[in-house]
């Protein structure tokens, strides 16, 4: 496997290349290669999620939460 390559890799083939890159004799340049791409695809995955938290935020004061009770003091 080159690591060129690895931005191809299915989720499930990248689980089993991440397998192999924990071998002491495999250079150490795949595994951080494995490593940057399962941070990458987690941060994508992060970023995709923001606007749907936005969308699910909870009313509060003000005029989109007017209508909500106040919370209750700490």
């Amino acid at each position: 496997m080159d690591v060129e390559n690895i931005d191809a890799l299915s989720p499930a083939e990248l689980d089993a290349l991440l397998e192999r890159a924990l071998d002491p004799q495999v250079p150490v340049e795949l595994l951080y290669a494995v490593l940057e791409r399962i941070d990458r695809l987690e941060r994508e995955a992060a970023a995709a999620r923001v606007p749907q938290a936005e969308a699910l935020a909870l009313p509060g004061p003000g005029p989109a939460g007017a209508d909500a009770p106040p919370y209750p003091p700490a």
